[in-house]
Order: structure tokens, then C-alpha cells, then sequence
């Protein structure tokens, strides 16, 4: 009796509403996913080897607003797909969306390793001029002041 008491438990509930869906999210687009995952992870180690070799100072809110950011990349489709679940009829639309959606944040990933790159070969930081990429800069600039202002900085 107790066991399934602790079944219907409000935290058991909500997992089971955001697991099914994760996993379906994984299925679907597991190839993409992977991919982008290891454009961030080779990003990221490249941001970081960049600062060792240009002898710049790594900075905690740098260090923080990064890891934000490239945790908000890989939930931002997550966060779309749920969405899409949610509007029910319009699915098979917003899915093929979603594919360019993922696509968008791989080019973003792999446009700023080529930046490492250049900045590795050049010793000069490689300018954004595009779009996306100042997107992804304004959303690391606020995570970057909020990693300030929690520390207290």
C-alpha cells in the first residue's frame, strides 16, 4: 500500500510528464542532438584553451555565463519540442520546424569553433557579425551579470 501511494506523488507525476516526452525528444532527434552536443563540448574546450594560449584572465563570471549558455543551448529544443507536444494538432508542423531550429544552434556552435580557430592562427578574436551569433552573445552577456550580481561581485 504504501508503494503505491508514493506512485501517485505529485513529483512522480511531474517526472513521468517530462520523461515520456524527453525520451520521445531524444528518439526522435537523437542525431542532431548528439551532434550539437559535441559541437559545445568542443566549443567550450576551445574557449577555454584559447584563453590559456592568448594568456587572457579566465574569469569566474566568464567561466559560469559559458556553461550557461551552453546549457541553454542544448534546452532550448527540449523547451521547443515540449511546447510543440502541448499544441496537440499542429505537431507534424512545428516538428519539421524544430529540425531547422536544432540545425541553427549546430551552424551557431560550429561558426564559433571556427572562431577558436581563427583566433588560435591569428592571435586576434574573430568579430560576430551575424545574427545568431549576436543572439548567443547577448544571452552569455546576461548570464555573465547574473553570475556578477549572485556572487556579489
Amino acid at each position: 500500500m504504501n508503494n503505491n501511494i508514493h506512485c501517485m506523488s505529485a513529483k512522480a507525476m511531474l517526472m513521468n510528464a517530462l520523461y515520456v516526452p524527453f525520451v520521445a525528444f531524444l528518439n526522435h532527434f537523437h542525431q542532431q542532438l548528439l551532434i550539437l552536443g559535441v559541437f559545445i563540448c568542443i566549443d567550450f574546450a576551445l574557449g577555454f584553451s584559447k584563453a590559456l594560449y592568448l594568456r587572457k584572465p579566465i574569469l569566474y563570471s566568464r567561466l559560469w555565463g559559458g556553461v550557461m549558455t551552453k546549457l541553454t543551448t542544448i534546452t532550448l529544443p527540449f523547451m521547443f519540442y515540449f511546447f510543440v507536444i502541448g499544441l496537440g494538432e499542429f505537431k507534424v508542423e512545428f516538428d519539421f520546424l524544430l529540425r531547422y531550429v536544432i540545425s541553427a544552434l549546430i551552424v551557431i556552435e560550429f561558426y564559433s569553433v571556427l572562431g577558436h580557430i581563427y583566433s588560435f592562427r591569428t592571435g586576434k578574436e574573430l568579430e560576430d557579425k551575424d545574427l545568431l551569433s549576436f543572439v548567443v552573445l547577448k544571452i552569455r552577456a546576461f548570464f555573465e551579470a547574473w553570475v556578477i550580481a549572485f556572487r556579489g561581485k
